[in-house]
């Protein structure tokens, strides 16, 4: 029942919260943040979340779409959920009961490959061969290909970000939220070292540049110098930033980043759609750089 009910209200806000725009008049995600809560929710509880995760999404499209067939967002909820959990299934069987274990480390690279790249791909391709049988009503529709090569593009990056960057900063937020061991055990070892007065000026100084170039970023004040194309400076701070506070501390700092910049209109959009398109292929791929990287 805790599974159920923690897992409702996150995919439920996470959902609320997710960066929208529009792409040749249809609404379109450019993170869609339900998928990272899946999937740190299934690193966090296993297999025996499966069950209360699938009624929780369940509860959750269903109230949204109480208008349309519920045969048909019980067929999208499958279309998301199924791949997801084939992957996690083939992962335990090659890692063992311990596959869940040690994301930043040893099981890292798998772990990204498969929840990150194919577990997205597998989701978007079922979508586009059930699109292909199955007529859904227009809320639904772009989202299982009938639209442009642009939306599909756009959609397909979106799962890959909220795979690769937001499901790390979910799963560890979880942990420390629910876990008093693992929070002690992120203050002490991730965050406390960082403001020793060993390393307290370079600190300080890091986190103003950060904050700084954020602030540069997603301010109002319309710049053609700062685009997308300023990203690289952020990818260097963060490099930088990397050796001290470690993996985990700066993948939640690296999600909070994105979804700023995701949720700044000024940085992603330009007046022509492929201009605007190359904008957000830019900022994908410095994501997915960064991560991989990481």
């Amino acid at each position: 029942m805790f599974i159920f009910i923690i897992s409702t209200v996150l995919i439920a806000v996470s959902r609320h919260f997710s960066p929208l725009t529009w792409i040749d008049g249809e609404p379109n995600y450019l993170s869609w943040l339900p998928l990272s809560v899946i999937i740190s929710v299934l690193l966090l509880w296993g297999r025996m979340a499966v069950i209360p995760l699938t009624f929780a999404t369940v509860t959750v499209y269903l109230w949204i779409f109480s208008t349309e067939s519920p045969w048909l967002i019980l067929l999208f909820i499958g279309c998301v959920l199924v791949p997801v959990i084939a992957v996690c299934g083939a992962l335990r069987r090659w890692g063992g009961r311990r596959w869940r274990h040690d994301m930043m480390g040893r099981n890292g690279a798998v772990l990204i490959c498969a929840l990150g790249f194919v577990a997205p791909c597998l989701i978007k391709a079922l979508m586009y061969l059930t699109g292909m049988f199955v007529p859904f009503p227009d809320g639904l529709s772009p989202y299982f290909g009938m639209t442009s090569y642009l939306f599909n593009v756009i959609d397909v990056q979106s799962l890959i970000i909220s795979a690769l960057i937001f499901s790390p900063a979910v799963y560890y937020s979880l942990r420390v939220s629910l876990s008093p061991a693992f929070r002690r055990a992120m203050w002490l070892v991730r965050v406390k070292p960082y403001f020793s007065p060993a390393i307290r000026t370079k600190t300080v100084i890091w986190f103003t540049a950060l904050a700084s170039l954020m602030w540069v970023f997603c301010s109002p004040v319309s710049s053609e110098l700062f685009s997308a194309y300023m990203l690289p400076l952020l990818f260097f701070i963060f490099t930088v930033g990397i050796r001290s506070p470690g993996a985990i501390f700066i993948a939640i700092l690296w999600a909070i980043s994105a979804f700023s910049l995701s949720s700044s209109i000024r940085i992603l959009f330009t007046t022509s759609i492929m201009g605007r398109y190359w904008h957000l292929h830019y900022l994908f791929l410095s994501h997915l750089l960064y991560v991989c990287i990481t």
